[in-house]
């Protein structure tokens, strides 16, 4: 049990699957906590590689799935349906999403020792069982029941395209490469594409110059990167390579995870040459296509990419659709708009062309658009009575208010703009100050900035500051306060040594004295729980004491900021104050894959008791929406209002900054180009809305407390002194809301329309869809006083 749930395990003989008889776990979330787990020891010698077991549990609970091994590790995942009867669950031992404990090395140590199943505090039943039945064991993983489809990942059509490098002398254009070896550069052709699912290999189709030179691979693996040398140009004329992709055994890695345990989507990242030997300096071939050969489930076999634009009071919807499979495909491609509180509807006879060829685009225009702040379509490829899984994308609007160009650090709304990713743009500066731009109108009053050691310091002893003045100059010419974080070690540094920590801190305290009439607040170091400090943990401690005396020592009224963890790891947190590392307020990384509103709160209020009071600052948190494994734009934009309101309702948080503002690329499958507010080309996104309405709704005010509106909802009070609002939320299930006032409210959306309401005899009803806040805006102290609707 995780601390504030209670379990219970007991034999029930009066339910089962198919005849009475069956495991209880029986849970109880009411006093808090995450999970209740029951746990099966396995035999100590076992072959086993598959669990097969039946469930059922209350439908909005997440169900995760524990392996460990025979180091003790701990392997994990789960599953989530929204289903309340009994389901069958095959588990693979194989292939896990994430490990603790034991050897920590993310590979399986053989033979399983046990089996776990838990039952999540994500919904909102909060007591009930969980129910298994017939479990069994068996020593295969389990087949693959999809096809394997081979699919054109990329030709010269393609929207995607590759950039040359390694020096003078080498192109590449409309797939011929004209590459030339100078000086140490290799060289190489780079791009940023995903592969479909999880591919068991790929082919690289060229026409070759018999030159005999190496062809070496990179693929992008989440923060981490495989590299291979897959073959030789041996032909003069058409030549394929293949290329085995599967658990990239045998690849060399390196960088972030560094684990050698690939995630996916896949990403071809570079194809680079290496010389043979006597072979020629320069010459000419030509990429003429990638192959993909990729198990994928039936209603992912034709994909759906949408994009949209807005055009003044226009609304204009493109859907590329790819059909993988080796015959065309007759369908319609379907649309469902929503307008504000209305809906419209359009479709498309479609015959699309296969193996992925050519991806037909189809525009769609819904028949009234209106001035609404937001738009959104949802699509289905439908064929006969096979219905594709959905796909969906919004456009918001930007407030005409301009926002406020004044500082205001008090203020709790911030996100990562990252303006420092604009570094080497040739109008870096102009940039810059267009995405603050779009944060200034969002009310947004805070940005997280990374000062990197490598760009201020590029050689020892020598500086170069003009990119971050200028990056400080736009921030609060646009009203935004930064907070600096300092990271990461320079090449020349010492790394991972106590005289790299000595030269860290010479650097930041030079960094602190250029900017301490502009910058007083200094988070040291990102996530170093986890991969992004490849040091000893202990090494870290030191790094946090000696920055803070080196940061005060140049200005005492800066404030450091400490811990900077992945999630918000308790333990992690105890072993720094123990260390005697001390820092002026936590900052944390709360992610997770659900948000439950109420205990979310709990635990900002338990971890600022846990630091003595000290302010918490939640710097990174965020949900992607990316396409077969992020959430919807819609949802994301809920998940944003959630947690600035959650946030700062708890009393316990002082700043929230939401990873990240704008999506880092534009490739719809890979998680990490697709947590922004704002596209990637600065088109605002449902999420930007939702973060513009609670931050110029709820600027500028404190909390007055919380009100009562019993299970499934929740309401919090803010105020000015002049204007109050009502914040209001069912996270989960959708419901009405009914109040009798003296006075007839404003009522907002999330996305800062006319919510749906409804005042009759002094009763106003409110309509709350599950997930997304309203508020409710009138006069200083007026009456809220609940009643039946």
């Amino acid at each position: 049990e995780f601390p504030g749930a209670a379990g219970k395990i007991e034999w029930d003989a009066d339910n089962g699957q198919g005849k009475p008889g069956c495991l209880r776990l029986q849970f109880s979330f009411r006093g808090g906590g995450n999970y209740v787990q029951a746990t099966c020891p396995l035999p100590k010698q076992n072959d086993y590689k598959l669990v097969r077991l039946w469930l059922k549990k209350p439908a909005g609970n997440r169900v995760t799935f524990r392996g460990i091994d025979s180091s003790s590790q701990t392997f994990q995942k789960s599953v989530d349906f929204n289903f309340d009867d009994w389901q069958q669950v095959e588990v693979d031992l194989i292939r896990w999403t994430s490990s603790f404990g034991g050897a920590n090395d993310q590979r399986v140590h053989w033979p399983m020792r046990g089996f776990a199943v838990l039952i999540e505090n994500t919904a909102a039943a909060k007591e009930g069982p969980l129910l298994v039945d017939d479990l069994s064991l068996a020593p295969e993983a389990p087949p693959l029941t999809e096809a394997v489809t081979t699919y054109i990942a990329w030709n010269q059509q393609s929207r995607v395209g590759f950039t040359a490098g390694g020096g003078p002398g080498n192109a590449f254009d409309k797939g011929t490469w004209n590459y030339a070896f100078s000086g140490q550069s290799s060289p190489s052709i780079h791009t940023e594409f995903s592969l479909l699912g999880r591919p068991a290999g790929m082919k690289l189709l060229f026409e070759g110059d018999g030159s005999g030179h190496e062809v070496v691979i990179t693929l992008g693996s989440h923060f981490q990167s495989f590299r291979k040398q897959v073959g030789r140009l041996t032909e003069k004329g058409p030549q394929t390579i293949d290329v085995p992709l599967g658990d990239l055994k045998g690849w060399e890695y390196f960088g972030g995870e560094n684990n050698g345990q690939p995630q996916f989507p896949l990403r071809i990242t570079q194809i680079s040459l290496k010389r043979a030997d006597g072979g020629p300096e320069k010459g000419t071939i030509r990429l003429e296509r990638i192959d993909a050969q990729t198990p994928l489930p039936a209603d992912q076999k034709v994909v759906l990419s949408p994009d949209v634009e807005r055009k003044g009071n226009r609304t204009v919807f493109k859907v590329e659709i790819q059909n993988l499979r080796a015959t065309e495909a007759k369908g319609n491609l379907m649309g469902r708009f929503r307008l504000g509180n209305g809906f419209d509807s359009a479709g498309r006879r479609i015959t699309l062309p296969p193996n992925g060829a050519a991806p037909t685009i189809i525009e769609l225009e819904p028949h009234t658009v209106g001035d609404f702040n937001v738009v959104e379509g949802t699509f289905w490829w439908v064929e006969g009575a096979s219905i594709g899984s959905p796909a969906s994308i919004g456009a918001s609007t930007v407030p005409t208010e301009a926002g406020s160009t004044s500082l205001d650090p008090s203020s709790p709304f911030g996100v990562g703009m990252y303006l420092y990713r604009w570094h080497g743009h040739p109008q870096a500066k102009a940039k810059m100050n267009e995405l603050a731009t779009l944060a200034r109108h969002a009310g947004v009053k805070w940005t997280r900035e990374e000062i990197d050691w490598h760009r201020t310091e590029p050689k020892k002893g020598e500086f170069d500051w003009k990119f971050y003045d200028d990056l400080v100059d736009v921030a609060h010419a646009n009203g935004i306060s930064i907070y600096g974080l300092l990271c990461y070690w320079s090449y020349y540094s010492k790394k991972d040594t106590p005289e790299g920590v000595e030269e860290y801190c010479q650097w930041a305290r030079q960094v602190v004295r250029r900017y301490k009439d502009r910058i007083k607040h200094w988070e040291i170091w990102n996530e170093p729980n986890i991969f992004f400090w490849s040091g000893p943990k202990e090494l870290y401690f030191s790094m946090l004491a000696k920055a803070y005396d080196a940061i005060k020592a140049e200005d005492p009224e800066a404030q450091v900021l400490g811990c900077s963890t992945a999630g918000i790891d308790v333990d992690f947190i105890k072993r720094t104050m123990a260390a005697g590392a001390n820092f002026d307020a936590l900052t944390i990384h709360p992610y997770r894959g659900e948000l439950n509103d109420l205990q979310f709160i709990q635990e900002l209020r338990d971890v600022k008791k846990l630091v003595g009071g000290r302010p918490v600052w939640i710097t990174e948190m965020g949900w992607p929406s990316d396409r077969f494994g992020g959430t919807s734009e819609r949802r994301q934009a809920s998940f944003v209002a959630r947690t600035y309101l959650t946030s700062v309702a708890s009393g316990a948080v002082a700043s929230v900054s939401w990873y990240d503002f704008r999506n880092d690329g534009n490739d719809p499958y890979y998680n990490e180009f697709n947590f922004g507010m704002v596209r990637n080309d600065l088109r605002p996104k449902p999420a930007y809305r939702a973060l513009a309405t609670i931050a110029n709704t709820l600027g500028g005010m404190k909390l007055i407390g919380q009100i009562d509106l019993g299970p499934g909802a929740y309401a919090f009070r803010f105020g000015d002194g002049k204007t109050d609002v009502v914040a209001v939320c069912a996270p989960q299930n959708g419901s009405l809301l009914a109040f009798r006032g003296e006075q007839k409210p404003e009522v907002i959306s999330i996305f800062g329309e006319r919510a749906l309401s409804a005042t009759t005899d002094g009763i106003c009803v409110v309509t709350l869809e599950a997930g997304m806040p309203v508020y409710i805006r009138g006069k200083a102290g007026f009456d809220f006083r609940l009643t039946d609707p």
